[in-house]
């Protein structure tokens, strides 16, 4: 960040730029900016050891306002670009997933020599999660054999409108640009990218902004100026800021009073949601900042779970079950998370005081099967306290799995509709949530008392608390309703109650069975003593709610 003239605040677009690994990501970037940030273009030193993207990289370009633009708003003159080169490999997928959640529009770039890779395909699976506003970059067009060329570029148009991709993703019309970030034009400019920018402008529109909401900052570099402070790079995630206003960082606790900020070199007193922008403050250690978030004062804490609204990634091919536990990125953050599924019978929002039925896995849409299932959601309890935005994007995937195999990563997603901030949530937060399992036992009737009781075996154990199930109905197999009444001796038998009596045929059958079991059945009766005699079963179903402390049953 270096000392700049005051100017106006341009209306600022984040640009994503991704791909496979090696389809010249960076060296487009570089093409297409103005001006680099203190991250930018592989300034990290594994990147340049290694000669891939490792880290997001921020560059940007400034053109007029155009018209359709001018229109919309009177706020602003210029246009600005701010270039967000994302990492290509398939060990780096969490900083993509990162990166895109600042953004408003995707450069999807393809090594037309190579066509549609694994993490092309991820990248847009992202995209389509994140912001879906997509431009297809065909880049390294150079390497084509003249002859050639036109063929390929309109074959691999084809194929990115065809089936494979953009009929199943929103991306049907994006536009397709075809590049050479290492080839210049009749005019000296790298091939295409004049048109690759008419394009970018052509399809801005203007993003919805809430600048008058708490003020979020994502901070994702830190350094320090000698005789100036501490420099925060970072994007305004929401809200909006002043120079002295004072944002605190929730990870360490502190508050510290804003002594100047700068978009691209430009020294500027106010910034809001989109801004690409760097901050100043005094007498803060550098080393003690890692990529995180900045807020207004009390705003932000860390929360230990929370709830999503969990919708299946549908190029994934595995179950998601409960009990497993997934990588889940929110924002720039990174945690392992095991998962508890839940639904509703509706396709309402989700309500805490509402009653959800526990699931053991996710169901997706036309599945056969006897029970109704609305919306679904998922507990998400993380491996370790994050700090996060009420409402953040979530996007869970399983980055255990070998990306050589053209498999999709990338499991689910959903918004943050509740959190739970305490260390101990599980005792003391997250039994407000009434989540039930169905539950079934089975016994049979051991014998009769009267007409209108009956004792009951084999369906709890000689400690089970029976009390709890005093009053719950129970169906006979003979067709009758009955209730628990009471405990019968100490073997876990209880007497169940009839309310509207045995029928004579339950009556009849119950005795034959009685005879059946008599030691002192003649051997010399009648043949009707061989008929088969089915003895009554009886069931009981109810409700047990799963994050209740008390294990509360109900029926």
């Amino acid at each position: 960040m270096s000392l700049g003239n005051s100017d106006v605040r341009p209306l600022n677009i984040n640009v994503g730029i991704l791909g496979h690994v090696d389809s010249g990501k960076t060296s487009l970037s570089k093409c297409l900016s103005k001006v680099k940030s203190t991250a930018a273009f592989d300034k990290h030193p594994q990147s340049q050891e290694r000669g891939i993207t490792i880290d997001l990289g921020f560059s940007s370009l400034k053109v007029n306002l155009p018209e359709h633009l001018r229109l919309s708003s009177n706020d602003f003159r210029e246009l600005q670009f701010t270039f967000v080169d994302c990492p290509g490999h398939s060990s780096l997928l969490k900083t993509v997933i990162g990166g895109t959640q600042i953004i408003d529009i995707v450069l999807l770039v393809i090594d037309i020599t190579k066509g549609i890779q694994t993490q092309t395909a991820e990248c847009l699976i992202i995209a389509e999660v994140t912001c879906k506003k997509m431009i297809f970059v065909l880049n390294k067009v150079d390497l084509i054999p003249e002859a050639k060329r036109t063929s390929t570029i309109e074959k691999m148009k084809k194929r990115i409108r065809g089936k494979l991709l953009t009929k199943k993703t929103p991306f049907g019309r994006s536009p397709i640009i075809v590049t050479s970030a290492l080839t210049s034009d009749s005019e000296h400019s790298p091939f295409g990218v004049t048109e690759l920018i008419d394009a970018l402008i052509t399809f801005t529109v203007l993003p919805k902004h809430s600048p008058d909401k708490p003020f979020v900052f994502a901070v994702d570099h830190c350094f320090g100026i000698h005789g100036q402070g501490t420099i925060l790079t970072g994007t305004i995630i929401q809200g909006s800021v002043h120079v002295n206003d004072t944002i605190e960082f929730p990870s360490l606790n502190l508050q510290k009073k804003i002594k100047s900020m700068q978009i691209f070199r430009c020294n500027t007193d106010y910034a809001e949601q989109g801004d690409r922008l760097g901050i100043c403050v005094k007498q803060l250690d550098p080393k003690q900042i890692e990529r995180t978030l900045v807020c207004s004062s009390n705003y932000l804490s860390y929360i230990s779970a929370g709830i999503i609204d969990i919708n299946k990634i549908k190029y994934f091919k595995s179950d998601i079950k409960t009990g497993t536990k997934f990588h889940i990125t929110i924002g720039y953050e990174n945690v392992i998370a095991k998962i508890i599924l839940f639904c509703s019978n509706d396709n309402n929002d989700f309500d805490i005081n509402k009653e959800y039925l526990y699931i053991e896995k996710f169901y997706e849409e036309n599945c056969e099967i006897d029970m109704k299932i609305g919306k679904q959601f998922a507990v998400l309890e993380f491996d370790r306290p994050i700090i996060t935005i009420p409402d953040s994007l979530v996007i869970g995937s399983k980055f255990d799995i070998d990306a050589s195999n053209n498999v999709c990563r990338l499991a689910f997603f959903g918004n943050l509709i509740y959190s739970f901030s305490e260390k101990n949530y599980s005792h003391s937060q997250l039994s407000v949530l009434k989540v039930y399992k169905i539950k079934e036992k089975h016994g049979a009737v051991d014998r009769i008392i009267n007409e209108y009781e009956v004792i009951g075996k084999n369906i709890f154990k000689k400690d089970s608390n029976i009390e709890r199930f005093y009053g719950f109905k129970v169906n006979l197999s003979s067709g009758e309703l009955g209730v628990i009444d009471k405990s019968f001796g100490k073997s876990g038998k209880i007497v169940i109650r009839i309310p509207n009596g045995l029928s004579d045929s339950t009556i009849v059958n119950m005795n034959k069975i009685s005879k059946k079991k008599s030691k002192h059945v003649s051997n010399n009766e009648s043949d009707n003593n061989n008929e088969i005699v089915e003895s009554i079963k009886f069931s009981m179903t109810f409700k047990k709610y799963s994050f209740n402390k008390d294990k509360k049953i109900v029926q």
